[in-house]
């Protein structure tokens, strides 16, 4: 628990793997505890509550990174009202947002 504390940056890399996929999981990975992955069965559970609760959490000014896998078009039909910046990384396209706190 975080309590009151608020932060400029909120960076998060949740589980986002929905039943299907845990089911499809790489042998390796399911050596892993299963919350490490598993986010019910549309893959969000985790990522609604970020994106419910950061903005109580984050400074006027601060802002969420948040990286979701490939659950893009799962995400934005859930939240077609936050304004999401969606970033590129070296490895993947469109699977880390940014939002700031004020768009929470």
């Amino acid at each position: 628990p975080i309590g009151e504390a608020r932060y400029d940056l909120i960076i998060s890399n949740p589980p986002y793997v929905d039943e299907q996929g845990m089911a499809n999981l790489p042998r390796e990975c399911r050596a892993e505890p299963k919350l490490a992955f598993a986010a019910g069965a549309d893959g969000l559970d985790i990522i609604r509550r970020i994106l419910n609760e950061a903005g109580g959490h984050l400074t006027p000014h601060g802002g969420l990174l948040c990286e979701i896998g490939r659950g893009r078009a799962a995400v934005e039909a859930a939240f077609p009202q936050l304004p999401l910046l969606w970033l590129d990384t070296e490895d993947s396209e469109g699977e880390v947002f940014w939002i700031s706190a004020g768009d929470l």
